[in-house]
């Protein structure tokens, strides 16, 4: 449900912060029942990033879901940029 209220809140042009609110909500249930699940921690860092929260993106993107090689060098780049722009 999470990622179905993202994409809904991202598709209509993130003009009703009511559906990214019931995408946390979402999210949050998922994690209580099982926050090591890959799905869950990529549903939580992509509601991270639509709510601009880069750093805690981040922080998903920096944890176990993500092994060490160059493509994920390449993410981890992306979002210290990012971070360091909004900072």
């Amino acid at each position: 449900m999470a990622k179905a209220y993202l994409y809904k809140y991202i598709c209509e042009g993130r003009a009703n912060p009511d559906l990214l609110n019931l995408a946390k909500e979402q999210i949050s249930i998922a994690n209580n029942l099982d926050p090591d699940a890959p799905g869950t921690m990529f549903i939580r860092r992509n509601i991270y990033e639509a709510d601009g929260k880069f750093e805690e993106a981040y922080k998903c993107v920096d944890e176990k879901l993500i092994k060490e090689n160059d493509r994920n060098d390449k993410l981890r780049k992306r979002y210290k940029e990012k971070i360091n722009k909004i900072s």
